[in-house]
């Protein structure tokens, strides 16, 4: 999921920012979306299943046959059969509920929603035409694509439904606990991988455009003397978060440790701390080799590596994690 808030900054003080409330509110505003969605879901399940009923049992009457899609819509949710008024009347539902998701995906600033909902309005209004087109003439193929129309919908809505994570009560701040803060990225990573793989990042070249709304142009000064840089980022496309214990790469061979004792993006604050090479400084644009960073990522800080600052004495570490390093670049 693409990081599409504004940038903010702090006061003085410290305090947060009005950046939070609003963060808060599109939260909100897409738990909402999704939740609306679920429920359009199960509406188009039922009218899938109303669908087969209409087509293999139900008898449109001749009355209500030949006065075109608007009388035979009206005719429908007003005249027996009761299946088929039945069908209309929850067609008309999800035509006023598509509208709803569409104006909650509008609000929520969620463009993969938002073109998901389109596709799902425009595809319940061809159902709801072609529905009436079976009424008023029983005409061929009107009933089909009344169902593929339907099934349409139903995978845009789902699609709706899944890129809207799941609103999650936070627990409770332990007393003495510091206040949440909001953090402004400096840049961000350009070119290397689109997409995200597990291993071998070794060879990977990309850029780390910075901002100069955010930085000076001097802040690169004297970094050209380092060969490696260290880098603070974003794992912007993850909004799972895990506060427990669970396998490395749910891999069952390796056993259970905690959020804290690995480096899964699936974590409380999504942070990322890659040191990678320096390859070459020009002004706000830092081409660097090994980072695992895809295409898009925020960028929060960068440090020159020093191997002063690097542990003194014995390092120790489990035999998972060099077997699970052993391909990582």
């Amino acid at each position: 999921m693409q990081n599409t808030e504004p940038p903010t900054t702090h006061d003085p003080a410290g305090q947060r920012t009005a950046q939070q409330p609003d963060t808060g509110r599109r939260a909100r505003r897409r738990a909402g979306l999704r939740g609306t969605s679920l429920g359009i879901c199960m509406m188009l399940i039922a009218q899938l299943i109303l669908g087969v009923g209409v087509n293999l049992y139900v008898h449109v009457p001749a009355a209500d046959q030949g006065h075109g899609l608007g009388t035979a819509l009206g005719r429908a949710l007003t005249s027996p059969p009761a299946t088929l008024a039945a069908r209309a009347a929850l067609g008309t539902l999800l035509l006023v509920a598509a509208v709803n998701v569409l104006a909650r995906a509008l609000r929520a600033r969620h463009k993969l929603a938002i073109a998901a909902s389109v596709t799902g309005l425009a595809a319940i209004a061809g159902a709801a035409v072609s529905g009436a087109s079976f009424v008023s003439d029983r005409r061929a193929g009107a009933s089909m694509a009344m169902a593929v129309l339907t099934g349409v919908a139903l995978l845009s809505t789902w699609a709706t439904c899944s890129w809207c994570p799941r609103a999650r009560p936070q627990p409770a701040r332990a007393v003495g606990m510091a206040e949440p803060i909001v953090l402004t990225p400096i840049g961000v990573v350009r070119g290397g991988r689109s997409q995200i793989y597990e291993d071998h990042w070794g060879a990977v070249v990309s850029r780390l455009v910075l901002d100069p709304a955010a930085l000076d142009r001097s802040a690169t000064d004297g970094l050209s003397e380092f060969s490696h840089i260290e880098v603070v980022f974003h794992f912007h496309r993850e909004t799972r978060v895990r506060r427990n214990a669970t396998h490395p790469r749910g891999n069952p061979a390796w056993p259970q440790v905690g959020v804290l004792a690995g480096h899964s993006p699936v974590r409380p604050n999504h942070l990322g701390v890659s040191v990678c090479a320096l390859l070459e400084v020009a002004g706000l644009e830092l081409t660097v080799r090994g980072l695992d960073a895809i295409d898009g990522t925020p960028i929060l800080d960068i440090k020159p590596y020093a191997a002063e600052f690097q542990p003194t004495g014995p390092v120790r570490e489990p035999p998972w994690m060099r077997e699970l390093m052993a391909r990582y670049y």
